[in-house]
């Protein structure tokens, strides 16, 4: 896996919180489908490139095409073809999610919807992400670069602190591996419930 080519691409990606702002709407349902398709997308990515069935990673598109397509009005980007080593093919995912799939469907959004929604979309994709390349290693360049970006995209986003700060929290100090797990599903847990309590208002 090529982790600095990664750290290069996260930077690029984390300019989708510097995106125009329309706030003038709150966008209650499409901020949930925003959530739900980041984290979707990039668990089909990644599923793609390291050997998952065909068929679990259709499932996942069709229900990131469904979300784009009908609540978003985006399109997903198809997935380049994949390379010979699982090294390559990593780098490939990671490149997909930050850069060639997540940062045309944060632009469309924010062109849409508003910096909010962009920048919800991106804290889940890199959220998701944070599953499979987080290391528990001091001083690494990765986990600074997924810090940043996590701040970044949750300070966006319009969510309370309190829900997406413990995980750049974990990540800062260094938590293992397991801790760090266990914090992106319980992110995951409760921004959704957030999001859908935000819609029966």
């Amino acid at each position: 896996m090529n982790r600095q080519r990664f750290v290069l691409a996260c930077v690029v990606a984390c300019s989708l919180a510097d995106a125009a702002r329309s706030e003038e709407k709150t966008y209650v349902k499409e901020r949930l489908y925003a959530w739900k398709l980041g984290i979707k997308l990039s668990t089909a990515a990644w599923a793609h490139y390291q050997g998952a069935s065909k068929e679990d990673v259709d499932s996942y598109l069709d229900a990131c095409r469904t979300m784009a397509n009908k609540g978003l009005g985006t399109d997903i980007p198809a997935f380049p073809a994949k390379k010979d080593t699982a090294a390559e093919n990593g780098a490939l995912a990671m490149k997909y999610i930050t850069t060639i799939g997540g940062k045309p469907i944060g632009q469309n959004l924010a062109k849409q919807f508003g910096n909010e929604v962009a920048c919800l979309f991106e804290l889940a994709m890199k959220a998701r992400l944070t599953l499979v390349v987080y290391q528990a290693k001091k001083g690494d360049e990765l986990n600074a670069e997924l810090e940043s970006a996590l701040a970044r995209s949750g300070k966006g986003s319009a969510l309370p602190e309190a829900l997406w700060q413990p995980l750049v929290t974990k990540i800062k100090d260094v938590a293992t591996e397991e801790e760090v797990k266990r914090e992106v599903l319980r992110l995951d847990e409760e921004v959704t419930r957030h999001l859908l309590a935000e819609m029966k208002k």
